[in-house]
């Protein structure tokens, strides 16, 4: 996996959010994925595709890309920030791809504190 690759990942995986397109994303994602996120997780086939339809339904959201950093030969790191309405919020993700599908995803905005 290269960096063009990544970028490639992360433009496919955000036009799938830009159109709602639940099948799309769920076409992006290996089997066997592991899927964690700000507010849930999702440990197989199933609680993966529940996610991603629940992305596909909600609101409507954005990552902006800072930084995209290959940590191995199958993994990246990304850093920006998450616009969702009046929300703008800082956003740090991994993905470990195999095959071409996204094995790991861990996205989250990092908790500010009181």
């Amino acid at each position: 996996m290269t960096l063009d690759d990544a970028w490639a990942i992360l433009r496919t995986l955000q036009a799938g959010i830009d159109a709602r397109d639940r099948d799309a994303l769920i076409a992006l994602f290996d089997e066997n994925a592991v899927l964690i996120g700000t507010s849930a997780h999702a440990a197989d086939r199933e609680a993966v595709v529940d996610y991603l339809t629940a992305v596909a339904d909600g609101e409507p959201f954005r990552w902006e890309y800072t930084d995209v950093v290959q940590f191995h030969t199958d993994g990246f790191a990304a850093f920006g920030e998450i616009v969702a309405g009046d929300l703008r919020a800082p956003f740090r993700l991994t993905l470990v791809v195999k095959d071409g599908k996204i094995a790991n995803f861990h996205g989250s905005i990092p908790f500010a504190g009181p």
